[in-house]
């Protein structure tokens, strides 16, 4: 996976075309939540779009990124539908 890494990131046209076949695991993802978290005071989405928004971001660090963007959105909506539900039963 590292090898795969570092070849996209040295050249972007292959960056281009391998992006769909980059692929990390949910506890990469986890670990990069936690990271940002930390770093970002808490706040993972932001933290991770502030990271998106600089210039040198890798594309395979891009990936990433977004994939813990998509976790926290997705996490928080399944949060919002459990406390309504919780809601309805009192």
């Amino acid at each position: 996976m590292k090898t795969l890494i570092g070849l996209i990131e040295r050249f972007p046209v292959l960056a281009a075309a391998m992006r769909r076949f980059i692929w990390y695991s949910p506890g990469e993802v986890r670990m990069e939540s936690w990271r940002l978290g930390h770093l970002h005071r808490g706040r993972i989405v932001e933290g991770a779009r502030q990271e998106l928004a600089k210039s040198d971001t890798s594309p395979a660090r891009a990936v990433l990124l977004r994939l813990v963007i998509h976790r926290q959105q997705k996490m928080e909506t399944a949060l919002e539908t459990l406390k309504s539900k919780h809601r309805q039963q009192e």
